[in-house]
């Protein structure tokens, strides 16, 4: 979902749903405990008796969650029930696999200002790792346009920008990530 408006995001979802593409621009069901009906939770069929839970998360501003604890914590707490809940929907072999636009704290080091990515809409803050109680099976992330593991985790990975978004960005491989997933085998990633 990147920055960009929720409703613009979601505008084409009639169309795209014939092609089996869903689009998440809205984070719905912030502040809230149980998660086990959340939309964002979406079974992926791989058409040989694989399936996945992929829990589409979209940028999260601020304004999702009530102002009663900080805005990490609110997060943090917000995925972790996410993860809870999608964890309790899955059959045996179910991969969980979530897709989140965030900033993990440490992605970046001091060598790399003038990115894109070091810009804050709104001046939402870091979330670190360890705020997270419960986590997936795998993370792919956005906002940071390089990738890399998150924080030397195999499990959790920035794929980075499909373009070069800046000048100082030129050198970044550039492209596309493939997860596979078998019942009963480890993800693939590629």
């Amino acid at each position: 979902g990147n920055h960009d408006n929720p409703t613009l995001l979601e505008a084409p979802q009639g169309i795209l749903k014939r092609h089996k593409v869903v689009v998440v621009g809205t984070a719905v069901g912030c502040g809230e405990n149980d998660q086990s009906d959340n939309p964002l939770i979406i079974p992926v069929d791989g058409g040989s008796g694989e399936r996945a839970l992929v829990i589409a998360v979209p940028y999260l501003r601020r304004s999702n969650f009530k102002f009663d604890q900080s805005y990490e914590k609110s997060v943090a707490d917000y995925l972790s029930s996410l993860v809870r809940a999608a964890k309790a929907k899955r059959k045996e072999g179910e991969t969980v696999i979530m897709i989140a636009h965030l900033y993990a704290a440490g992605s970046l080091n001091g060598n790399e200002e003038g990115r894109s990515e070091t810009i804050f809409a709104g001046g939402e803050p870091e979330i670190r790792k360890t705020t997270l109680q419960d986590r997936p099976d795998y993370l792919f992330s956005g906002h940071i346009h390089k990738r890399m593991e998150i924080n030397g985790v195999p499990w959790a990975q920035y794929t980075g920008s499909a373009l070069t978004m800046s000048f100082a960005e030129i050198d970044y491989v550039h492209g596309a990530d493939l997860l596979s997933f078998e019942a009963g085998k480890d993800l693939v990633h590629s």
